[in-house]
């Protein structure tokens, strides 16, 4: 299904210019991280890996109508709402982690949160307030 949420410029641009995988190039991050785990560690010290999923994006909903028993299980669904929430990578094959675009807000851009796992619980933190600082935390652009 495909959303009408509007792409963050920055994405869109690493996306145009081949710094943001495509189909073909995505699994060659199992190797070739677009991050180093010292970056990761910067935003979510408790994960060792990041995979970014190549467009099309698909929110949240898709994703639940696709696995439904495990998101109203582990999903902290209550803490999100799945049509606002652009799904755009994870942390590493089997981590169930998802990492969101979040698009409640206010601004202009999207936050960046994550699905972080605990012993009390799953819930949604914020890996960035906006994609240019994610962005830039990860070095997939200069820091301005």
């Amino acid at each position: 299904m495909q959303h009408s949420l509007p792409l963050p410029p920055l994405l869109v641009s690493l996306i145009e210019n081949g710094v943001w995988p495509n189909a073909e190039s995505a699994t060659s991050q199992n190797l070739a991280p677009l991050a180093p785990v010292e970056l990761v560690a910067r935003i979510a010290p408790d994960e060792s890996g990041l995979f970014m999923h190549p467009p099309p994006f698909i929110t949240l909903t898709t994703e639940v109508a696709a696995n439904p028993e495990f998101w109203r299980e582990f999903g902290a669904l209550d803490e999100i709402e799945p049509d606002l929430a652009l799904d755009i990578g994870d942390f590493g094959a089997g981590s169930d982690a998802a990492i969101v675009l979040d698009y409640r807000g206010e601004s202009d851009e999207p936050r960046v949160l994550r699905l972080q796992w605990g012993e009390s619980g799953n819930h949604w933190v914020v890996l960035a307030e906006t994609f240019e600082v994610f962005a830039e935390v990860l070095s997939l652009v200069p820091i301005t």
